[in-house]
């Protein structure tokens, strides 16, 4: 069982890779602002060079959110970078990774951070009713709502996971050479190089928001068309 808390006195970092989320940023940290847990945590906010008003958005959370950092991640372009900018400027043994989108349940990093004191790597559920209704609720088929996805190891969505920083830094971090699907990577990198499995958090629940617009739409078909064949390519043995 890893040591829950850190030389830093900070048992959990939470990471948010941002991009112009002005729209919902505040509504997932608001939700982490509701958060009641005996534990420390801090939440990382790595913006990947936004032009809206995200930074002020996160920047008016402070008050809130005490343990709140605003990292600059525009360097390179993508969203596996500013997950692995925010994991390093993260202070805690134990790295929770959500969406600018989203919004946890409560309890959430409650859940997580008791799944993490037993297993190196785990994942929520998610909830795809809460934030979407009507025909956006069904434009996609559930993925992660009773379980987890499987294919060459389990995997789940990179806005669920959970996992101990000896893992995620032994195996690199996420890898920011793919178009789309590193977080199905980083999963299946970590399950071969270090023996650990993938599982549920028990009460863990992420409410994930689908794209609401046919080019919305249209834009993430495309994206997750070329991240298929560029992981098919890497673990095709």
């Amino acid at each position: 069982m890893p040591n829950s808390f850190s030389q830093h006195g900070v048992s959990v970092s939470v990471v948010i890779p941002t991009y112009n989320g002005a729209t919902y940023l505040g509504e997932q940290l608001g939700a982490l602002a509701a958060e009641r847990w005996n534990g420390t945590w801090e939440v990382i906010v790595a913006d990947n060079g936004s032009t809206d008003r995200t930074r002020s958005i996160a920047e008016s959370f402070r008050a809130r959110l005490p343990q709140l950092t605003v990292v600059d991640a525009s360097d390179r372009k993508g969203q596996a970078h500013a997950r692995n900018v925010g994991a390093r400027h993260g202070q805690a043994d134990m790295l929770l990774f959500l969406d600018q989108d989203d919004a946890i349940e409560t309890g959430y990093i409650a859940a997580m951070s008791a799944a993490l004191t037993d297993h190196a790597l785990v994942a929520a559920t998610m909830d795809y009713q809460s934030l979407n209704s009507g025909s956006i609720a069904t434009s996609r088929r559930p993925s992660q709502a009773d379980g987890l996805v499987q294919g060459v190891y389990a995997w789940a969505y990179g806005s669920t996971l959970g996992i101990r920083r000896l893992e995620f830094d032994e195996v690199g971090g996420f890898d920011e050479r793919l178009p789309c699907g590193e977080d199905i990577d980083l999963c299946w990198r970590v399950q071969q190089s270090t023996g650990a499995v993938l599982v549920t958090a028990p009460g863990a629940v992420l409410r994930y928001r689908m794209r609401d617009s046919l080019p919305q739409l249209f834009r993430q078909g495309m994206l997750y068309g070329r991240g298929g064949p560029a992981l098919f390519r890497r673990w095709r043995s």
